[in-house]
Order: structure tokens, then sequence, then C-alpha cells
């Protein structure tokens, strides 16, 4: 007749058990002369007091059976089966609990008594007292924590993170391996009774046990049908696996024997427990841990220490031996060190270099394929080093009319081992606008057959709007030399024409006929007189009558003024801050410029629904880095005007002839304006630019010095008589 036993389970039918499912169904029990029945943990009923019950004859429990054999009672571990124990504190994510120290105050469920020793000494190893938290009887339904009926759980890592996982709640996990508790879990054990009673039954059960473990943890999907089809579990087939995966983690099967127990461990976890106050330091483990030949363990232990004996000897005269090299193996080792160390320091140096330098560098291999790709590659081209890396350069950044000539320069340098020179290339954005830079190759020759190339691109975006705007200016000034002269000449034949008619005028008063005439004449010359002031305004003359004028103001008074000069069907938009900001300024001028300006933005508009002008303006300053971009200008504080329209724009060869005198794109009209507020805005030390593209409306953008507002007192002078006689003689030139 087979012994019958009972093995009472820490929990619920799962694959936590399943090396004693695997037992039973294979026979491995039978084989041992055993007829076991495995039952299951209900509420209540736990491992500790079925065995003291008599109910059962084994358990499974964790480490805290040392703390109940302190307590006096009679059992006796036969094997651990986790080599770490699974037991956590389980939360949500979302509450914000992920330490300990998270649980002051808050409401944690938990086995009765020392069942969860772990946890226990976790919380006392952080200074957390059992009167800091509000300590709830396990209810075994985690619902309570799902619904907010607590607010940490205490749980299996191979379990309740599954089922938060699955509908969608994030766990946190508070694991005691973290707080430098590490016990072993689910313990095999039975009572001092039963092994003086029944040593070979105890020898015999612990044999087939492990039998059935090293078969479950070899056929997972097994003993999954069998959980499913024998015991009523009704979890899902994907959560046992993850608990499997979970359990093969927790037992490490492959690195140490199942059951394999430690006593030195053992006395490791009971010291902990004295350290937190749960053990009397004169504890003992005597009878504690399973011995199944107490004379074959002396015996072992005889011959342990003559091998231990021969062992040392051979140590010693190893150690002899090396002992005559160390000193040179030491001074080969501090030297390659230090070698590895200056290489790694020369290395990390290079790579900060090439990372932080301001000009793009990638590394790349023959076929195109980019390896290396810096910050200022990311910032000038518009790709991450992730999505460039792994890529062909060729595709990436070059237009398709340069990828011959690129792809013959690699091949040469690849045939020669000679970088080509360094040459200005337009490439291309990861947005597709293009970009010019100026690249340099080098070759880098290795202990790889294949060489590497990387290219040092600099960007010459604002080098060529530099150069633009020099270009601009150096033929301003030129045509402004021309402009002076013609004017100055063009004054002087008109005061001659103009003094004569007036002379005609004087003589023959009363000559009908000759009025009209001399009236054309004078209408002709007064045309002419009009355009020399604006080829002198261009130059840099003409009346100049400064004051100090605030721009709000200035645009306020002067809009009403000139609004004739715009189409009614233009809306003129003004966002100008009262204390925008003051200027020194000739108003006549400045009131010319604004008309202009605005003249200009209207007629751009023409034929388009929706136009609008919209003039903005503020402060501010003019670093030196700021200023090399505008010749002329000296770093300060700025008014800054801009007039933007939404009209039809204009294409880079009309926005770079825009200021030059008699040019237009209109068929009627002199086209000196823009020509004239340029030569005003630079009579005033500023600096005039415009932005521009076909159909994108356009933009003039003024810097003008800025000063402080000054308040004058107007003092109105006492009238004086006039006395004496005389000729007055006015000339104006």
């Amino acid at each position: 007749m087979p012994d019958k036993v009972t093995l009472q389970l820490a929990w619920k039918h799962q694959f936590q058990f399943a090396g004693y499912y695997a037992a039973l169904a294979k026979g491995y029990y039978r084989e041992e002369g055993l007829e076991v029945t495995i039952r299951e943990c209900r509420r209540g009923v736990f491992a500790r007091e079925s065995l003291l019950s008599g109910q059962a004859q084994y358990g499974v429990a964790g480490s805290e059976l040392i703390l109940h054999r302190a307590e006096g009672d009679p059992f006796v571990v036969l094997a651990p089966i986790f080599q770490h124990s699974p037991s956590i504190l389980v939360t949500r994510k979302d509450s914000g609990i992920e330490t300990p120290h998270d649980l002051i105050g808050k409401r944690v469920m938990m086995l009765p008594g020392k069942k969860d020793a772990d946890i226990l000494a976790v919380l006392k190893n952080e200074n957390i007292g059992m009167n800091s938290i509000k300590r709830l009887d396990q209810s075994f339904d985690l619902n309570d924590l799902i619904d907010g009926r607590t607010d940490a759980f205490s749980a299996y890592l191979t379990n309740e993170p599954w089922y938060l996982e699955s509908i969608g709640i994030t766990p946190g996990i508070i694991k005691p391996l973290s707080y430098g508790v590490d016990f072993y879990g689910d313990c095999l054990f039975t009572t001092d009774r039963e092994v003086e009673k029944h040593p070979e039954r105890v020898n015999r059960f612990l044999k087939a046990s492990l039998r059935g473990w090293e078969y479950a943890m070899a056929h997972h999907e097994e003993m999954i049908d069998i959980i499913l089809a024998r015991y009523g579990v009704k979890k899902e087939r994907a959560h046992l696996r993850f608990e499997a995966d979970a359990i093969q983690k927790c037992m490490l099967p492959d690195l140490v024997r199942i059951g394999h127990m430690n006593p030195g461990r053992w006395r490791h976890i009971a010291d902990t427990y004295v350290e937190l106050g749960m053990l009397e330091p004169d504890y003992s483990m005597k009878g504690f841990l399973y011995d199944p030949d107490p004379a074959a363990g002396y015996r072992w232990m005889k011959w342990a220490f003559y091998i231990l004996v021969v062992v040392s000897l051979l140590i010693g005269l190893i150690a002899a031996l090396l002992f005559i090299f160390n000193k040179k193996l030491k001074k080969e080792i501090s030297e390659r060190k230090q070698a590895e160390e200056a290489l790694k320091e020369s290395e990390a140096r290079f790579r900060a270099l090439f990372e932080n330098v301001p000009a793009a560098i990638q590394g790349y291999s023959p076929d195109g394929t980019i390896c290396y790709w810096n910050r200022a590659s990311e910032d000038l081209y518009g790709y991450t080093r992730e999505e460039a890396v792994g890529n062909n350069i060729i595709d990436l950044i070059v237009p398709p009319e340069l990828h011959e000539h690129v792809l013959n320069t690699i091949r040469r340098a690849v045939e020669t081992g000679i970088a080509a020179p360094s040459e200005e290339l337009m490439v291309m954005r990861n947005d597709g606008s293009p970009v010019s830079v100026l690249t340099s190759y080098v070759v880098l020759k290795n202990n790889r057959k294949v060489p590497e190339f990387y290219c040092l691109d600099v960007d010459l975006t604002q080098r060529k709007q530099l150069q633009n705007r020099l270009e601009q200016a150096r033929k301003a000034e030129a045509i402004s030399c021309l402009a002076g002269g013609i004017a100055h000449q063009f004054n002087n034949v008109l005061s001659g024409i103009t003094g004569n008619v007036d002379l005609l005028e004087m003589i023959y008063p009363g000559e009908e006929n000759l009025l009209r005439h001399t009236g054309r004449m004078k209408k002709a010359a007064l045309r002419m007189a009009d355009l020399t002031s604006q080829l002198v305004a261009y130059a840099k003359g003409g009346k100049y009558q400064p004051d100090t004028i605030s721009v709000h103001d200035f645009v306020s008074r002067t809009l009403p003024l000139i609004k004739h000069a715009v189409d009614p069907a233009v809306k003129v938009e003004v966002d100008l801050p009262v204390d925008s900001g003051s200027i020194k300024a000739d108003k006549a001028q400045m009131q010319m410029v604004l008309m202009a300006l605005l003249s200009n933005a209207s007629e751009a508009m023409e034929g388009r629904d929706n136009g609008q002008i919209r003039i903005t303006g503020k402060s501010g300053m003019l670093t030196s880095a700021d200023a090399e971009g505008f010749p002329g200008l000296k770093p300060g504080n700025y008014m800054k005007l801009s007039v933007g329209d939404n009209g039809k724009g204009m294409d880079e060869m009309t926005r770079k002839r825009i200021f030059e005198p008699f040019f237009t794109t209109r068929f009627l009209g002199r086209g000196l304006g823009m020509a004239a507020v340029y030569g005003i805005i630079k009579n005033h030390e500023g600096w005039i630019f415009i932005e521009s593209e076909p159909d994108k409306g356009t933009t003039v953008k003024i810097y003008l010095p800025a000063v402080e507002n000054i308040v004058k007192k107007h003092v109105v002078p006492k009238p004086a008589p006039v006395k004496g006689s005389g000729t007055i003689l006015i000339i104006e030139d």
C-alpha cells in the first residue's frame, strides 16, 4: 500500500507549483510509493496551520519559516525551490507609490502574522514602523487594489503584475531585493515528527518533488496543458507562460541545482531578522535544515578538509611561482592601463571636438554609406544622427545634378588615396531647401583595407548674404556719387533757366502768350527740381534738418497725409507700441520714405483680393555679431521698422536692383522712389534691406539709431521791428 500524504500549497493552483503537478502527473510520487494529495490555499487555511494541525504532512512557505521555528513551531526545511523570493508589494503606477517611504500613511494589504516576512523586513530596514502604515488583512482579491480599496497589495512577481498589465494598468513594484533583502522563496518543508517517524518517506517525497520540478522547468507548455485541464485554473495561457518565465528567473535552474540549500545563506537570512529586531540574537538553527544522511555529511566534511589542505599546499606553491613574475606583470599591466587611459582620453577629446566644432562633419564609406554625423550636421541638414547613419550620403543631401560629380570625387580618392581639394557645392536640406557649403575632404587610411572618408562642410549662407549686402552697398555708393554729381550740375542749369524765366515774366508782365509758355517752362523746371532733389537724397545729400521724433507719433500722423498713395481696397495695419522708441531724423524726408514704401506695397497688390500692408516696429540692441551682417552699422540701440505686404513679391534679380536709380518694374514712372529711400536711410546712419519671394509678398526692414525721448520746451521769440534798408540776394544750390 502506498503512503498517503498531503501537500498544502501556499496559494491557489497556478504554475507556481508546477513541479508538484509534474511529479504527480508523471508518476514520480507513485514510483516512490506515495499517494499524494495536493491542496490549494483557502482563506484562513495556510501551510503553517495545516501542518501544525496534522491536516497536511508537507507544505510550501517562505523564509519566515525560521521565525516560526524560533517561536517553537517544529518545522524542518527540505529544499528552497526559489533561489530568490518572488514576494513583492504591487501598487498602481499612477498612484505615485514607488518606494517603501511612499507607503507611509497608506493602506497596505498583507498576509497575517509574519507570512510576508521579507516585506516586513524591508519596512524595518527602511525605518518604517507598522504604526506608520494602515495594515489590512489580505483579501486575495486584486480588485481591492484596482478599485482603490487599498494602496498596496502583497503579491508575487510571477502573478499579479500580469493581471494589471492585461487590463491596461501599469503596475508599480516594490521588490525586497532592491532594498537589501534577498530571501529564499517557496520552501518545501515538513515537521520534526515526520522526519523522526518517517525518514524514508521524507527522503522519497523530496526526491520525487525535485524530479518533478526538473521536468516542469524543461516542459513549460505541457505543464500549462496539465494545469488548465486538471486543476480548474481560469488563467489564460499567456498568463501561465508569463508566470513560467518569471519563475525560471527566480529558480535559476541553469545555474543552481533545483532545491540547493546553503546553510550559510540561511544564517545570513537569520542575521538579517536579528538586525531588524524580528529574531533573538541567540537563535538556533539546530534541526531546522533537513539532512538526509548526517553520517555521510560528516564523512564529506572530513574528505573536504583533506582536500582543502592539499589544495592549500598547491595554491601556496603556485603563489610562490607567480610571485617571481608578479612585479614584472604588475609593471606591464600598469603601463598598459596608462596607455589605454591615455588612448581613451585622446578618443574622448577628439570625439568632443568633432561633436562641438561649429562645422558639419560626416564620415562615410567608399560606397557613400554614412557612419558618422555630428551635431552641426544635424543643425545644418535637418537630419538627426539616427536618421542619417546607415543611409547613403548621395541620396540624403546631394542633388541629382551633382550625383556623378560626387561619385567621381569619391572614386578618385579610393584609387589615389588623396582627398579632392575643397570646393563650393549647393546641396540639400531635409526640407528640400538648397544650402551653399564649402566642402573639404579627408581620407583616413587605417589598419582596415577600406579607407574612410570625412567631409567638413561650412555653411556659406551668412557669408553670401554678407557679400551680397557689401556688394549692394558698394554699388549703391558708386551710383550715389554719380547721382550726386549729376544732381549738382542739374541744379546749376535749372537755376539759370528758372532765373531767366522769372526775368522774362518781370520784363513782359502783360504778355499772355509769353506767360503761358514761361508757365510751362517753370512746371518742367519744377519737375526737374523734384527729380534732382530725389537724386540728392539718394546721394546722401539734400536738406537734412534732424529732430527727435517718436516713431509711433510720426507714423500715426503721417498716414492720413499720404493715404492717397495707397489703393483704398488695401488694408493698412499698424502694430507700433506707444513706447516703441524715438529716432533723430528729418521728418519731411522720413515722410518721403514712408510714402514711397506704402506706394510700392500698394502697387504690388494690383489685381489681388484681400490686399494687406502691415507696419510694425520695436527698438532693440544690435550686438557686434549682428552688426557684422550690416556694413556700416555700429553696435547699439536701434529702431527696427518693417513694412510688409502680401503682394506678388519679386525675384532675386529684381530684389538686387531695387535701389538703383531709374530702375523700375513699371512701364511708367521715374524709378527714383526706392533709390531716394535708400539714400535717405543711409544719410540717417541707418540700414535698409528687403526680403521677398515671388507670390509670397515683400517686407522692407529699416534700422535707424534709436535715441532717448527728449521733451523740448517751445520758446516763442519776442517779435522785434524790422529796421533798415538794403537788398536781399537768395542763392540756392
